[in-house]
């Protein structure tokens, strides 16, 4: 994927979520895991935030997996701009 495709995708998801198509981003990471993330927040903070947040479901490993979580998750916001 080149960097133009990509700014491309997330132009068009920015896109989806200011017109309320889609409100948030749903990405699978294992563990029956997933990140949500909120670019044009909701509620209160319309338009003014964005929320990332971790989700734990159950899943049909949770016998054999540790627990409880102690992964660390690590989300990290870079400034592109300069």
């Amino acid at each position: 994927m080149t960097s133009i495709t990509a700014i491309n995708e997330n132009m068009q998801r920015l896109a989806e979520v200011q017109s309320e198509k889609q409100t948030s981003i749903m990405s699978p990471t294992g563990y029956k895991m997933c990140a949500s993330l909120f670019l044009n927040e909701n509620g209160d903070a319309e338009c003014t935030h964005m929320s990332i947040f971790s989700i734990l479901f159950k899943g049909d490993y949770d016998a054999i997996l540790w627990w409880p979580f102690y992964i660390p998750v690590v989300y990290c916001l870079f400034d592109q701009t300069g």
